[in-house]
């Protein structure tokens, strides 16, 4: 079965391939019809997201429209019947990730079988599709909705969130808090992602069931029925179709007497898995759900020679999450050493507890639509006020970084040649210790690379720089990028306001196995250069916050810092530095204190090997002048500018970039920004300067690594 199993992969990518290659370019009519798909539709303040198809095409796009009243949200948050519109708008150009180890658009698309984006301008028809009786899945999609419509009343957040989480399958702004929780004490693939939930709803239908005097063999043919149900209800989540595959794989084999062993069930899962779905061990769920479902099955035999059952359980539980480490590093760059304890203690209290809780409290609001959740809500609270203290262990939190392939391998084999042996008897304690020290030696691969790293992060319409020194002696981060707040009403105000560095600074520092930042440098107090900067500071230990005098008096930035020690709020002027063996830092301005404005921007040189590099900030012609003025030519010359305001033409002027010299430019703003950054004037004056530069919005993410002893000027790279 193992060879069925390899069939199905190679198979499954064949497919893949040919899709990619004949896929055509994304069209649709000039006023095309679609059928909303209810269960998926997300609003978020005045935003409304979703998934439909084209009536003609039947292909599946993804939609996104801006809700034009209150009302309109109001109807569209209550609705649970399918939908026909039609509408006029634009097709969007799918954006791939612009950060190294950032959301990847096209393999999700692929994996969704999404044909593309489509932005709503307006809808000129809205009616109720008739649904035909043929139309088995989106009968049940409305009943999903249906369902998650009558969640909404649950007034409890905590059971409100277990209820979406776990009997819908649904991931939500309300829940996001939640599921980051489980993410940093590395549970959540255990309970996410692995579809083990199906095995309890199963077992309480089969009990049912037959209670009621069905014969065993009727109500197998009726489970396999429900188990298609539940894959459909729960938002078709990769966990659930894996295990209700392998359940219906089983279940067919016991009735069939076909003699199938556990990993030839696993084997036939995948085999049709991977061909209705060819980008599936793409997915990060794909990859979890089957290597650990194949791991459950290889320790399987080992777990019967232990007689006692709760320390079969906890054995069963720290081989389990030891195999998933590196799937865990790969994918979340961090892992807490408390969760060998937590999966043994927090899976029976799940599963025999919480989910028979939560589950009767849904059909109690369900049917009879009352919400009596005093209970259940209590020991939820509970668990969740348990969750959040471990949390705050600083000290049991390790941020590894994202290993190389190579490693990643490297990771693996040594595991099963752990596992290979734990099986041999008498046990090789001597082996064992050799192989389980190298493993986790392996883990600190990032004090290994003797290479330093700058990366001009593309955070949209702002700034962000991160240095990292070689062997991770020290990381710094100039600016935190952030998003310009406006005066909405109520209902177009988002629940909780998402911060833009949750899905680009902070992803990208923790893949780089950041979990200590030695100082955030704050150019000026523009929201666009220190708005994300409180997200920042609530997620890692920051050693000290650098700003200038103007900044650190200006009355937004206080809100931003408010909470932050006050001993380790620094001021930089004209003069001040900082040197180490690796990298050599110098501010230039200002020597005054100014308003914290574009003009009073932090200007710094640092010094990383060989190569200098030049922060401007925002800095306008004012400020440029008043450099020129004050400091001498030798100290200005650098081989990588840091654009000054984006590129705007208020920056960069002829004389300034004569005096600077550099070889190369860094432009940091957003696609397709209001302001026109950067601007054709300072594309223009650089070009005339024989100045190489990189833009954000063009290239995505700018990096570059450099050696502290190395006479080579750098060579940045980009994502795009």
């Amino acid at each position: 079965m193992i060879i069925i199993c390899w069939l199905a992969i190679i198979l499954g990518c064949c497919f893949g391939l040919f899709t990619v290659l004949t896929l055509k370019t994304s069209s649709l009519k000039t006023n095309p019809c679609f059928i909303l798909l209810p269960d998926t539709l997300k609003i978020e303040g005045d935003y409304l997201t979703g998934e439909a198809q084209e009536k003609r095409t039947k292909e599946k796009w993804q939609l996104a429209y801006v809700l034009e009243s209150k009302q309109e949200k109001q109807f569209f948050l209550k609705n649970t019947k399918a939908l026909e519109i039609k509408v006029k708008g634009e097709v969007q150009k799918r954006v791939n990730n612009t950060n190294l180890n950032g959301f990847n658009a096209k393999v999700f698309c692929q994996s969704h079988k999404i044909k593309g984006y489509y932005r709503i301008e307006q809808m000129t028809s809205l009616k109720k599709y008739q649904v035909p009786l043929c139309s088995f899945v989106l009968k049940l999609r409305c009943c999903r909705q249906y369902l998650k419509v009558k969640t909404m009343a649950i007034k409890n957040k905590e059971v409100k969130q277990f209820t979406e989480v776990f009997i819908l399958g649904l991931k939500t702004t309300d829940n996001a808090e939640q599921l980051q929780l489980w993410k940093k004490l590395g549970v959540l693939h255990l309970f996410s992602l692995s579809g083990m939930h199906l095995y309890f709803f199963i077992n309480g239908f089969r009990y049912f069931f037959l209670r009621l005097g069905l014969t065993l063999e009727l109500e197998r043919y009726f489970e396999l029925l429900f188990i298609f149900i539940l894959i459909v209800l729960t938002g078709f989540s990769i966990g659930m179709v894996r295990a209700g595959m392998m359940l219906a794989v089983k279940e067919l084999n016991k009735q069939k007497k076909w003699q199938l062993s556990r990993l030839d069930c696993w084997s036939f899962a995948l085999f049709f898995n991977s061909l209705f779905s060819p980008f599936l061990l793409l997915t990060v769920g794909g990859q979890f759900s089957y290597y650990l479902s194949f791991i459950i099955i290889m320790i399987y035999p080992e777990m019967q020679r232990i007689k006692r059952k709760q320390i079969k359980s906890f054995v069963f539980n720290v081989l389990l999450c030891f195999f998933s480490l590196p799937l865990i590093w790969f994918y979340f760059y961090e892992w807490n050493i408390l969760f060998f304890g937590l999966s043994f203690l927090l899976a029976p209290l799940l599963f025999g507890v919480v989910l028979p809780i939560v589950t009767l409290h849904f059909f109690i609001v369900v049917f009879f639509g009352v919400d009596y959740c005093s209970s259940s809500g209590i020991i939820i609270e509970c668990l969740n006020v348990f969750s959040k203290r471990l949390n705050q262990w600083s000290f049991a939190q390790f941020t590894v970084g994202k290993p190389p392939i190579l490693i990643l391998g490297i990771l693996i084999l040594i595991q099963w040649f752990l596992f290979i042996n734990y099986q041999q008897r008498p046990l090789d304690r001597k082996r064992l210790f050799i192989f389980l020290s190298l493993f986790f030696f392996c883990s600190f691969f990032k004090m290994l690379n003797p290479f330093g790293m700058v990366a001009m992060i593309d955070v949209g319409q702002g700034d962000s720089l991160f240095i990292k020194e070689p062997f991770s002696h020290r990381v710094f981060l100039i600016d935190t990028g952030g998003q310009r707040s406006f005066m909405l009403k109520n209902w177009r105000k988002k629940k909780q306001a998402r911060c833009p560095a949750n899905y680009t600074v902070i992803p990208f520092l923790k893949s780089q196995g950041v979990k200590k930042i030695d100082a955030i440098f704050i150019s000026h107090a523009h929201e666009d250069h220190c708005g994300d900067l409180k997200a920042i500071l609530n997620e890692f230990e920051v050693d000290a916050v650098v700003s200038n005098q103007g900044t650190s008096q200006n009355l937004s930035f206080q809100k931003l810092i408010k909470t932050y020690p006050t001993q380790q709020q620094v001021i930089w002027r004209t003069g001040s530095n900082y040197n180490d063996r690796y990298l050599k830092m110098d501010c230039l301005y200002p020597s005054d204190v100014g308003d914290g404005g574009n003009n009073d921007s932090l200007v710094l040189k640092i010094k990383m090997g060989t190569n200098t590099l030049l922060c401007m900030g925002d800095i306008e012609r004012i400020g440029e002048e008043k450099i020129l003025s004050s400091s001498k030519r030798q100290e200005l010359k650098c081989d990588i500018l840091k654009i000054g305001h984006h590129g705007s033409q208020t920056s960069s002027h002829q004389s300034f970039i004569k005096a600077v010299a550099p070889s190369v430019g860094l432009i940091s703003c957003g696609a397709n920004n209001k302001y026109g950054h950067p601007s054709q004037v300072t594309i223009k004056k650089l070009k005339q300067e024989k100045v190489s530069f990189y833009r954000t919005d063009v290239q995505g993410m700018l990096y570059s690594y450099w050696l502290p002893n190395l006479q080579q000027k750098m060579k940045f790279k980009s994502i795009k």
